[in-house]
């Protein structure tokens, strides 16, 4: 795991994201189950999810709230939108919930292999 520097004060500890860096056989794992994974999450996805989906990002996400605004502006109607900064998110993630989830899919078994590292604690 290495420091990689996201905002503007370089002297802020908290302006930088760690980076691990995966093992070869770790990558190559990776481009194997990643099409299986998502054929076998897809159904429970919503089709307005846009993070982490390939040809959607938040310029994608803004433009189609942007386009619902605009909609919703030639009717009387009320529109509400909340977002969140989960900055850090998988750092708090509960493994045992994940691994339950990953295990309704189909997705079972030891996947720790000679790569595996362990969390580095903050």
């Amino acid at each position: 795991m290495f420091p990689v520097h996201k905002k503007v004060n370089r002297r802020d500890v908290n302006n930088y994201r760690g980076i691990s860096s995966l093992c070869a056989l770790a990558k190559l794992l990776e481009l194997v189950i990643i099409e299986p994974l998502v054929t076998l999450s897809k159904p429970y996805i919503r089709t307005d999810q846009h993070g982490f989906i390939t040809s959607r990002s938040t310029t994608t996400n803004l433009l189609c709230l942007t386009s619902y605004i605009t909609d919703s502006m030639l009717k009387p109607s009320q529109t509400d939108a909340i977002y969140t900064d989960l900055t850090a998110a998988f750092a708090t993630l509960n493994h045992r919930i994940a691994v339950a989830k990953l295990d309704k899919l189909g997705i079972n078994g030891n996947l720790n292999g000679s790569c595996h590292t362990s969390p580095v604690a903050d």
